[in-house]
């Protein structure tokens, strides 16, 4: 990282923004209604909004491919610590649902049965990959309970929860600890949360061959998640779904995150394996993708069922509409 960035980064955190190519003040004051100081309320309030920066850079995007910096200004660790690291910066989607490296949605099922015969373990992301959810994204599911519950302000409140929960104790977090910083009107929302990923979550069609190809084969086929659900309730909402693991990882369980490789390492080590014995499928590109393949683990990114369903013709008129709405209608 450039050494005035790092010492600005303690002393004057809003001139790191200013001073980054991705942060465009007169973009992100005409595009947000920002009548105040742009620098300063992004560093503040616009990036916990997935407000981005200027149109060359998405917060939402470099959280969600980074889940290991969750709570942290996203431009903020791109600029000081993720270029250096080799991480991405993510250009805000405009006409599209979403960019893969191949940009196709196909599955080449005999290239990913072919490596199975060849490796000792499978293992398997778990959200939106094994199982799906009827949202989009997955914190719709905070609105769809705040309208359920009626208690309004739940959706805001759990997302900055979980934020406060990361700054606070600087680590990876589990459900328990979120709800510990929400305020205690809240807090018997837990178990339904919960319950409500229990009963949401279903078979992804889509890898199921994938993994019935593993278990036929006779592989030791392993769970690895970044997830702030412990891996007994893991193990629960994969059983609901028909899916027996040999072992679920879980990054609230071990302090580690397949975004930063180390869960990666502690999966390889704890199942005494090496990394070329192992394949891994995910659909996220750095957690699942670039970062098992930097472990030298053969690894796959494997479609969004959203973009699949998108990519029919028959669904081709709720295109527009998902792409011009950010709400849970959409």
């Amino acid at each position: 990282m450039a050494i005035i960035d790092k010492l600005l980064l303690k002393l004057n955190p809003k001139k790191v923004i200013e001073r980054s190519p991705f942060f465009d003040g007169k973009w992100y004051a005409d595009n947000y209604g920002i009548k105040t100081d742009p620098a300063k309320h992004y560093l503040e309030e616009g990036w916990l909004l997935d407000y981005d920066p200027s149109d060359r850079f998405s917060s939402k995007d470099y959280l969600i491919n980074n889940p290991d910096i969750q709570g942290i200004n996203p431009l903020l660790h791109y600029v000081v610590f993720g270029k250096n690291e080799g991480r991405r910066p993510f250009v805000p989607k405009q006409g599209k649902v979403n960019d893969y490296e191949t940009e196709k949605i196909d599955i080449p099922y005999e290239e990913y049965f072919r490596q199975i015969e060849e490796k000792k373990i499978v293992s398997f992301d778990v959200f939106d990959t094994l199982v799906i959810r009827p949202f989009v994204k997955a914190d719709e599911l905070f609105a769809y309970m705040e309208r359920e519950s009626g208690l309004q302000g739940f959706s805001d409140a759990r997302k900055k929860a979980e934020v406060d929960a990361r700054k606070k104790l600087g680590k990876e977090v589990n459900i328990d600890e979120i709800y510990e910083q929400i305020d205690e009107r809240y807090r018997p929302l837990k178990q339904a949360e919960i319950d409500y990923e229990i009963r949401f979550c279903h078979v992804n069609p889509s890898i199921l061959p994938i993994y019935e190809k593993a278990r036929e084969s006779g592989k030791r086929v392993i769970a690895t998640s970044d997830m702030y659900l412990d891996a007994t309730i893991v193990k629960e909402i994969l059983a609901g779904s028909g899916y027996v693991m040999d072992a679920v990882y879980v990054s609230c369980d071990h302090n580690r995150t397949k975004g930063s490789g180390e869960l990666f390492d502690y999966v390889l080590n704890e199942e005494n394996v090496k990394a070329e014995e192992m394949i891994h499928f995910g659909d996220n590109y750095i957690s699942d993708y670039s970062e098992a393949r930097r472990k030298n683990i053969s690894a796959y990114q494997t479609p969004k069922i959203v973009d699949q369903a998108l990519s029919e013709e028959e669904n081709r008129s709720y295109l527009s509409f998902y792409q011009t709405h950010d709400d849970l209608a959409a």
